[in-house]
Formats: C-alpha cells, structure tokens, sequence
C-alpha cells in the first residue's frame, strides 16, 4: 500500500492501558509493514478529566514499548501540515480549526444550534429512559426558525451545536474486519459537535484531524463501530474522502466480560513493573484478535520488525480476545531464556534492571555475566532482580548442619582453591568425589551447600552459582558457616 498514515489519538485523562496498547501497536505495525508513518495525537478535548502528566506518561510508555512516533507532540511536523493553520498535534491547541468545521456545517444546513439547557435534557432521557425508549435528542431545535435562533444568540443563551442526522435512509460502514455495516439513520442521535465552552466533541474533532493530518487507515476498538456511523455522515457532510476503516475485536476477561481501564493491573507502566519485558508485552499483545498466516507458524516474535514483517490485515479476527495473563507470562519467560549477551531482549533486560534500582554493585561486564548466567532460573525480571540480590549477597548468619554434611563442607572448602579453572565442572566433580568418600548422596549434600552458600536462594545449579561467586567468595561463606574466621 502507499501512503499508509496511521494514527494513535489516545485521551490524556489517564495512563496507557493493555487495550490502548493494542490499539497503538497494531497501527504502528500497519504502518511499518506499508512504509508508512504513524502519528501520535493527544485528543485532550475533556478538559474536565486531564491527567497532568499523562501525556508524557503515554510518550513514555509508548517508547519503552518499541513504538517509535514518526509524528506527534514531540516530533517535528511535515512542512505541509505545519502550513496549515492550527496546525498541531494536540487538539485543546486547534480550537478554531474545529470552530470552522463547525461553521461550514452550520452554513450549508448539516448542523443547527441547539438551545436546550442540561435540565430539559435531563427531563428528556429520564422520561425516555422511564417509558423504555432510546434516550436520544427529539430535535426540538432543529426546527427553530432563523429569527429564533439569531434572537437567543443576541440574548447570549448557551448553545452547542448538533449534527444534522437525516431522518430517513442508512449508512452503511465498509469495515475491512467486519465487512459492511448498516445503520439506520433513525437509529443515530444528532450528536452534539460542538460544546457550548468552544471546545469540539470527540466526533467533530476526530473527523477534522484525521482529515488534516491525511490519515489514510483508522485502525481502532469494535466499541467505536457505532460511532464511525456518525463519522461517515460526518466525512459526507464536509466533503471529506474518509479513510479506510478496520475495527479491532473486543478485549475481554478470562470470564468473558469485558476488559476496562479498572480490570486490575493492565496498565503498561504496572507491567513493567512487575518485570515484564517490553518485546514480551508486545507479542502478548499482538495476538489478542490477530494471528500469523499459517497455521503452522510459531506465536512467538522476537522483536516489533518480526511482528511487522508478519502483520495482515487479512488476519485480524472477529471473535473478541481473551485476555489470560497466564499467556503474558509465558511469554515473557520465553523472552528472557532466550535472550543472548550482545541482543537487544538481553539490553532490555539490563536496562530494565538499572530503572528497578536493585542495587546490584557491578560493572556492566559482571552485570553480564551474572544475568547470562542466572536468567534461565526466572520468569521476569523483577524476580531475577530479587534473585540476584539475594545470591550475590553473602549470607550473614550461620547455618547449623549435621556433622557427616559439615565433614563434606570442610573438604570442600579446602579444596576449592586448588581448582585450576574454576568452573562448574570442575566442582561438581570435586563434591561428587568428597560425597563419594564420606558415603553420603549428593542429594544429602547439596541442598545444606545451597543452603549455606546462598541462604537457601533458588536459582541455577549449585555449581554454575558457585562459578559465578568465584572461590574466593565461596570458601568465605563456607567459612562462616564452619566457623573458621
């Protein structure tokens, strides 16, 4: 395709949600797949319910998930986009822009001012809502004459201004998921586009951006498929060409009810936090309502240009997707065991480490290794952070063990300085041969070793934590525990 342009129009009244994730990932793989650009658009229109600091929040989470902007808030804007007036990416910042949609709609009879005030509009909806009917406007000022209405303007009376729904007919929605869509135009409230403090509706504002901004595709939640009923007469009534429209499945719980921003711990920020890596979220998250081409092709992506690479449309589904976090984890295992020194996962999970402040004492190079080494025993990242404290950091109190365990420990222990190299091997081979002299299993011995050595921490093997101590450590906590100071 050419001249794919995507967007991602989150509401800064709160953070990046699992579903709103989704949304923002899907695009940004369509775009990458089609050479195409994604945009970042703050619709912060609802005033009344702004996050300070959520912007900058979802910028963030959007980049520690491997979502690269091409447009928005904090990008440069192309030149012909910068020439238009208004011209931003943050819609509180477009006002007039979208007084002007307004305007035209106003002027060639689309949309009318409508002065009900919010108590006869309360009457309404409870006495349609009391008599089972669709609480919707009754077009009481759709009818006034011109006189009436240019008489309330000069009184100064408070008014907002409503799309004009045609009566009769339907509009039919082409989705690229669902296929063709009807709804029938009794069925749509003429839906206020323009608030009475100036600022535009979701609908009016949504329509004119996406028009400006030249979106070419509006890929977006099957919740907003009623809406894009209104767009399209929207898009009809300014004369606009609409985009291409794809809607994505539903999100639901494990018990089918549907996934929302207070379904417990879904927002990104939190997910990281309990160390999850971010290519691991993103393979979570691209499977929920997608799945690759063959049947036979693996679930698992190594990285966004993989997932990219392997994005269709075609392959988006329509029943909705099952939210189980049992699957995020084993995602994000799958991520970690295979991540390699040198490869952008295990970066990942090295910086992940830093932001957790686990102060973990060691140069990058000791990092390293200690992170090869112990990562295969962890399912996240914050437990192999807690793993690695606790390995790394030398018992303090003294362990009490049996005397046929603590002859094998002081054998041990004397002879471990005489293991030319120190490695794993080598020192399984060095306990098995004392185990075997004091004829005790090995399985009577290691667990008081591990013990010993690491408080009990789990983890790798025995020998490759030994290995990664070093002898000098390994015969000092050895010591401790035989009470050779």
């Amino acid at each position: 395709l050419n001249g794919v342009r995507v967007r991602f129009a989150p509401s800064p009244t709160g953070y990046l949600h699992l579903g709103g994730l989704r949304t923002a990932l899907f695009n940004y793989l369509f775009a990458k797949k089609n050479n195409g650009e994604f945009i970042l658009r703050i619709e912060d229109t609802d005033q009344s319910r702004l996050v300070s600091d959520a912007t900058q929040r979802l910028q963030q989470d959007l980049s520690w998930a491997g979502i690269h902007v091409d447009e928005g808030p904090s990008q440069p804007m192309p030149d012909w986009f910068a020439q238009q007036p208004h011209a931003s990416y943050t819609q509180s910042e477009r006002l007039p822009r979208y007084s002007q949609a307004a305007q035209q709609l106003l002027d060639n009879g689309q949309a009318y001012r409508c002065f009900c005030s919010q108590e006869r509009l309360h009457t309404l909806r409870a006495l349609a809502y009391k008599e089972g009917r669709p609480t919707a406007y009754d077009q009481h000022c759709r009818h006034l004459s011109h006189s009436d209405v240019q008489d309330k303007l000069n009184q100064g009376v408070d008014h907002v201004v409503r799309l004009a729904v045609p009566n009769e007919g339907a509009t039919i929605v082409e989705d690229e998921v669902y296929g063709g869509i009807k709804f029938e135009h009794s069925s749509i409230d003429d839906q206020v586009l323009l608030k009475s403090d100036g600022f535009p509706t979701y609908h009016l504002a949504n329509v004119v951006d996406d028009h400006d901004m030249r979106i070419s595709h509006v890929l977006r939640g099957e919740e907003w498929m009623p809406s894009t009923a209104k767009h399209l007469l929207l898009y009809k009534a300014l004369n606009y060409s609409p985009p291409t429209m794809a809607h994505l499945p539903l999100l639901v719980n494990p018990d089918k009810t549907k996934l929302s921003k207070r379904s417990g711990s879904l927002f990104v920020s939190q997910l990281r936090e309990q160390g999850i890596l971010s290519t691991a979220l993103a393979n979570f998250v691209v499977m929920l309502g997608w799945s690759p081409s063959s049947a036979e092709a693996d679930d698992y992506f190594d990285n966004l240009d993989a997932m990219a690479e392997a994005f269709d449309l075609r392959n988006l589904n329509k029943a909705a997707a099952i939210v189980n976090l049992d699957k995020l984890h084993y995602f994000n295992k799958r991520h970690i065991h295979a991540a390699k020194p040198g490869s952008l996962n295990f970066d990942a999970v090295l910086s992940q480490l830093d932001t957790m402040d686990a102060n973990l004492d060691m140069s990058k190079e000791q990092l390293t290794t200690v992170v090869a080494t112990l990562k295969d025993s962890y399912d996240d990242v914050t437990s192999l952070a807690e793993g690695m404290q606790r390995i790394m950091t030398r018992p303090t109190d003294r362990v009490a063990v049996a005397t046929p365990a603590a002859a094998v420990l002081a054998s041990v222990c004397k002879d471990l300085p005489s293991l030319k190299p120190f490695q794993a091997s080598s020192i399984h081979q060095m306990v098995k041969a004392r185990c075997q002299e004091a004829g005790l299993g090995q399985k009577k011995v290691l667990p008081v070793l591990r013990r010993v050595l690491l408080g009990g921490a789990s983890g790798p093997s025995i020998f490759a934590t030994m290995e990664l101590l070093g002898c000098e450590e390994c015969v000092a906590r050895l010591d401790l525990c035989l009470g050779q100071d």
